[in-house]
């Protein structure tokens, strides 16, 4: 047990804040576009299912859990 006591340094880039402001910014825009995005289309999907004369939970229901069972396989 001779190790104990000892801790390593960790060593660190240091990032000028212009970097990290872009860095920033990239997440934000790319976050909001995601957003957005899904927004749209889970619409334009529930949109389509009240057209066909279904209040469209069940479906609806069916298709998350699809898309669910999709992601996390």
């Amino acid at each position: 047990m001779s190790g104990e006591g000892k801790k390593r340094k960790i060593k660190r880039k240091k990032i000028s804040n212009k970097q990290e402001s872009d860095k920033e910014s990239s997440h934000e825009e790319a976050a909001d576009g995601e957003k957005k995005e899904g927004r749209d289309r889970g619409k334009e999907v529930f949109d389509n299912l009240k057209e066909e004369g279904d209040d469209g939970r069940r479906i609806l229901t069916r298709k998350i859990v699809f898309f669910l069972q999709l992601e996390f396989k």
